[in-house]
């Protein structure tokens, strides 16, 4: 542990060398995915050591003047260009399911650059690595880190490694809470980012990493905003709280939630006489149209970092003590307190989420996928986002086995979902819905 401590002090010290991560995030900001990583697609890259299994059944077919690989047992195909049937026929034939993709490259021989492309194309839908997601699932389940569960090879590999690094760390670690909790907090900061080792990188998909990212560097830089009917942003902090989902919902979680003026377009909060931040509508010069932002408190006080850990800590000391309805609460706090600080430029959910599903996991047997939770404690009071936290544990904190939380996710995923789909509907009545559809409001967080 003191050795690793060391390295980690290195990055916030400022004498590690972070070049090679600064040029790969160069490169990977070329492909940026969608910020809340909703869409349903595959992330997950395979590596020399795993396993790789296919269907018994993968074969090619012929598709209008095409070549698709394809599975009847799984119910679909996946179009394949640039390549003859006979290669194309020899690839698939590789995978036998007891080779590693290291030997699997070997054995491609000429075919190499075409087998690259199979498994880049096909990973997650006709490829699959069942070892290497058994042991990321096993030290930390994927449903804990993501927004939306869908299946695991929708998240990025070294995300989950990095998430799984970090828990450990934290857990190690937690007598730190007490002691010196600011650079505890900067160091697991510097893990999810960097990894345990400060080589498996991991970019989150904030525009802001296009600008640099300080993996464990307090981000202090001031808001400069010129306020008026519109507010124009000049520089400094700001995360968009546009309506995700549609106004609809929000307005019903709002009226739910004993919070109305959440749906305001400007709006600042004090809670324990200290600045949360406030909810502008503008535009910086770069953007096209004025869209609803979340300016954090700046400056970072030392009351604000007493506050948060604060929450924290009386969180784990009444779970500890039993008091869960206390420590849910407290919990809620802190998350709050977090998303609201936006402490660091970037991965800030992650973490906090992190933090909040260490202790759920602790004390409740399971944590829960982040949702929008952050999005909603930057627009709603104190108060009511406790209420809506407390019903996300209640729905979302389930144990059991892997593939038994994976699949209740998913169905809840989908109750929400279709609810939040039907409430755009201009004809809809959104209490009626709530009300002929209980389960699902619950899923999309709307209070009874």
């Amino acid at each position: 542990m003191g050795d690793l401590r060391a390295r980690l002090d290195s990055v916030l010290e400022g004498r590690a060398d972070l070049r090679a991560y600064e040029r790969w995030l160069a490169e990977q900001a070329r492909d940026r995915d969608d910020y809340l990583f909703a869409s349903a697609k595959a992330r997950f890259r395979a590596r020399g050591e795993d396993v790789l299994v296919a269907p018994p059944d993968l074969a090619v077919h012929a598709q209008n003047h095409s070549l698709e690989l394809a599975s009847a047992s799984l119910g679909g195909g996946i179009t394949i260009q640039g390549m003859t049937r006979r290669v194309l026929e020899r690839v698939a034939g590789l995978f036998d399911g007891r080779r590693t993709l290291s030997e699997l490259r070997a054995a491609a021989g000429p075919d190499r650059a075409a087998f690259e492309r199979v498994v880049a194309q096909t990973m997650g839908s006709l490829l699959f690595a069942p070892g290497a997601l058994a042991a990321l699932e096993a030290e930390l389940s994927g449903t804990e880190i993501v927004r939306f569960p869908g299946v695991p090879y929708e998240i990025v590999r070294a995300y989950w490694e990095n998430m799984s690094a970090t828990r450990k760390l934290a857990l190690s670690t937690l007598d730190e809470l007490a002691s010196e909790p600011l650079g505890w907090l900067r160091r697991l900061h510097v893990v999810a980012l960097l990894g345990a080792e400060l080589s498996n990188f991991y970019r989150p998909a904030s525009r802001i990493t296009e600008g640099g990212v300080r993996p464990g560097a307090i981000y202090d830089t001031p808001v400069n905003v010129k306020r008026g009917e519109r507010a124009l942003l000049l520089g400094g902090p700001r995360v968009g709280v546009g309506f995700v989902g549609g106004e609809a919902y929000h307005r019903l979680l709002a009226e739910r939630g004993g919070d109305p003026e959440s749906l305001l377009p400007a709006r600042a909060l004090e809670s324990d006489g200290l600045l949360w931040g406030e909810v502008v509508t503008g535009r910086a010069a770069s953007d096209e149209q004025d869209a609803p932002w979340f300016l954090p408190p700046r400056p970072l006080l030392p009351v604000h970092f007493e506050a948060l850990f604060e929450a924290y800590r009386q969180a784990l000391t009444a779970y500890e003590a039993g008091d869960a309805e206390r420590g849910t609460r407290e919990l809620s706090r802190f998350h709050y307190r977090f998303v609201r600080m936006h402490p660091f430029r970037c991965a800030n959910q992650s973490l906090s989420m992190n933090l909040v599903n260490l202790a759920l996991a602790r004390f409740r047997g399971a944590g829960m996928p982040h949702l929008l939770l952050d999005q909603l404690a930057l627009r709603f009071t104190l108060p009511a986002y406790e209420r809506i936290f407390e019903l996300a544990v209640a729905e979302y904190a389930l144990a059991g086995e892997p593939s038994e939380r994976w699949r209740a996710h998913r169905e809840k995923k989908a109750l929400s979902y279709g609810f939040i789909q039907r409430l755009q509907r201009p004809t809809e009545n959104a209490a009626l819905l709530a009300k002929s559809q209980p389960a699902a409001a619950r899923a999309s967080l709307i209070l009874d």
